[in-house]
């Protein structure tokens, strides 16, 4: 028993020296994410005050924390079917990849500006590899979710045009309702 445990260990460390890139162990790499501000406003037609969210992506070595030198990025943004009686009110978008592409970073790391189109939850899908004159590491794949909020005064505006309406039913309501007990008809 010692002999084959001996014979076993020993053919080990010859494949180790004979094959070393078979035991060597590539280094992990993990990816993060930041998008300021951390809700970003959706797209606001006819106005001045759209504000791009910034968005940051860092594919780092999960050892040393540091950005991993010439790193692949292949980024897509999705925007997830709603499930709300109020959805977007933009059906062609639902459900629609908005971004695609790929990058190479030679920092690690790539920033840009974007204005997401509509309210709602986005699906964000990031890939990193290595570029072609990159050190090597281990491919990663990671999933981000966010939501992009609808401006306040929309909300606001859209609960005074409900109550209007409201009031404006209930209002031609008892006009034709009290126009109709007057005549006798039930």
């Amino acid at each position: 028993m010692p002999l084959i445990v001996l014979a076993l260990a020993l053919t080990l460390i010859l494949s180790a020296t004979i094959f070393p890139s078979a035991f060597a162990a590539e280094p992990l790499t993990d990816i993060e994410l930041s998008v300021t501000p951390q809700e970003p406003l959706s797209f606001q037609p006819f106005t001045d005050n759209n504000q791009p969210a910034k968005v940051k992506i860092v594919v780092k070595d999960a050892a040393t924390g540091r950005p991993v030198k010439n790193a692949g990025i292949k980024i897509t943004i999705d925007h997830k079917r709603g499930r709300d009686i109020l959805n977007t009110g933009f059906p062609y978008l639902e459900g629609k990849r908005v971004l695609g592409g790929s990058f190479v970073a030679p920092k690690g790391e790539i920033e840009f500006s974007y204005i997401f189109p509509v309210r709602g939850n986005y699906v964000i899908k990031i890939e990193a590899f290595p570029a072609e004159s990159s050190t090597h590491f281990s491919p990663v794949e990671e999933e981000f979710r966010i939501h992009v909020r609808e401006h306040g005064y929309e909300v606001r505006n859209a609960i005074i045009l409900g109550a209007f309406l409201l009031f404006f039913g209930v209002f031609i309501g008892a006009i034709y309702g009290r126009a109709s007990l007057a005549r006798g008809w039930t």
